[in-house]
């Protein structure tokens, strides 16, 4: 199942790994694959709330490729 957008409760996975848009709790691993816990008021969350699937958030110059939204 994926979502159109980027919202509070998403699961994110991008060309750099998986977040979890919820609150900053860290880093957890599901199935041996790593997801970061990312808060929406976070720099990285603010950059990454509303996009879209083949969009990408820029931040400290890293760039970040929404591949799928769950």
């Amino acid at each position: 199942i994926s979502t159109a957008i980027i919202v509070n409760g998403s699961l994110i996975q991008t060309n750099r790994g998986y977040f979890f848009m919820s609150v900053a709790l860290g880093k957890a691993m599901v199935d041996h694959v790593p997801v970061i816990a990312l808060s929406p008021q976070s720099p990285l969350g603010k950059k990454l709330m509303g996009l879209h699937i083949g969009d990408t958030a820029g931040i400290n110059e890293i760039s970040y490729l929404v591949e799928n939204i769950a």
